[in-house]
């Protein structure tokens, strides 16, 4: 995004220099105020709550954009300044162009492969999976290590609102935001950990990869070969499945 850096700064450097009427500073406002639900909130980085900059930064950069192409060289050739001015054009189209292309790249290609847990990848495959088999268990307990795993549960089952409504139960969050639930129907939302493995019958435990690692389940090389992969991305999984039946043993 650097053509988009020098354009933003290029509109503000532009509008700065230029004398306006004081409701004509409305977006140099905006832009002063937007980053604050952002700086305030619990998370380090949120781009979902800087989202309100988006508005002021594009007018800066469109006025930046707007002078590169308002600008003209005093040439004694006709023919030559059309020429330049037809390069500038080009040369405008084109690094916009790739810049979109790379960014495009980015965001879609490497940034997933790159950061899955940030993009709270492999939800829509566990709940699938959970959908096929808790069922046939008595217990099913599905980790919370990545934050509110009901909300993707109610979505990939197509749970009825209406009965989301009269049965859920809100408790308190240690990290003081919206709450949380801890169960739905016979799913259970919680800590996850590897001495359940032993512990638990006819039960299905979804793992994410975190408290496989924390526990040391991977260095179990015959245990850890029995779970279920889910969410794959390249060589990892963000989430495991263990299912036993009522004598405690493996059954998948």
């Amino acid at each position: 995004d650097s053509i988009n850096y020098l354009l933003f700064l290029l509109g503000l450097v532009i509008f700065l220099s230029q004398k306006h009427k004081r409701k004509e500073h409305f977006f140099l406002y905006w832009l002063a105020v937007a980053p604050l639900p952002a700086a305030l909130s619990r998370d380090v980085t949120s781009g979902v709550r800087s989202l309100p900059m988006i508005i002021p930064i594009s007018v800066f950069i469109g006025i930046g954009l707007k002078g590169i192409l308002e600008f003209k060289l005093k040439l004694k050739s006709i023919k030559i300044q059309f020429i330049v001015q037809y390069a500038k054009y080009a040369t405008l189209a084109l690094l916009l162009f790739f810049n979109f292309a790379y960014w495009a790249d980015l965001y879609f290609v490497h940034m997933v492969k790159k950061s899955p847990k940030d993009w709270l990848y492999g939800y829509k495959q566990v709940m699938g999976y959970i959908s096929k088999k808790h069922g046939d268990v008595d217990k099913t307990l599905v980790t919370d290590f990545y934050g509110q795993p009901y909300i993707y549960y109610l979505f990939y089952s197509k749970y009825s609102p209406r009965r989301y409504q009269r049965e859920a139960e809100l408790v308190e969050n240690k990290f003081g935001d919206v709450g949380k639930v801890e169960k739905i129907g016979d799913i259970s939302f919680g800590p996850v950990n590897g001495a359940l493995i032993k512990s638990c019958r006819n039960c299905l435990l979804i793992f994410s990869q975190d408290e496989i690692l924390r526990s040391g389940i991977d260095r179990n090389l015959q245990l850890f070969a029995k779970l279920r992969p889910l969410g794959k991305i390249g060589r990892q999984a963000m989430f495991y499945a263990w299912q036993t039946d009522a004598a405690g043993n493996k059954n998948e």
